[in-house]
């Protein structure tokens, strides 16, 4: 059956017999034309990478987790939502600083203690997630820069 084309780009009947069978096909409804209707299929290339993501999240969670319990940093405050999130960050950027200044900078552990106590005063997780692009040899500088609203008002006696 030849159907007129209604736009130069139609795919011809004799095209459409070629291209069909590599068409992946969900359904058998039958569209206006009388070809059967596309779907996009479900790709499990989606539904993996979910998945692979979901627990590199979570086993990064674990970590910065267990960190925070190791070296005493207080529990962050903010909305449920950030709160993971803050801690991943916190971590993140806590480690790469130390790799920038201590392990290869000029910095010594009684300098990186220093640092450490300041990192203790902020526990706002909105201002770690913000600063989670930041380079780490920056952390001093941005904690200096951090205001009052992103400290916490714990006892800073511990």
């Amino acid at each position: 059956m030849n159907r007129p084309r209604r736009y130069p780009s139609d795919t011809s009947d004799t095209e459409w017999e070629i291209t069909a069978p590599y068409i992946t096909v969900r359904g058998t409804r039958a569209g206006a034309d009388g070809r059967p209707v596309l779907y996009r299929p479900l790709r499990l290339n989606d539904w993996f990478g979910e998945q692979w993501l979901a627990a590199k999240r979570a086993a990064e969670q674990q970590v910065a987790a267990e960190w925070a319990a190791q070296f005493d940093m207080p529990l962050l405050e903010g909305p449920e939502r950030a709160l993971d999130w803050g801690e991943r960050s916190r971590h993140q950027l806590m480690t790469a600083a130390h790799t920038a200044l201590v392990v290869e900078g000029t910095w010594d552990e009684a300098a990186w203690a220093q640092l450490e106590e300041k990192a203790r005063t902020v526990t706002r997780a909105g201002w770690w997630i913000d600063q989670r692009d930041a380079e780490g040899a920056d952390l001093l500088e941005l904690l200096n820069s951090a205001g009052e609203q992103d400290r916490g008002t714990e006892n800073p006696f511990r």
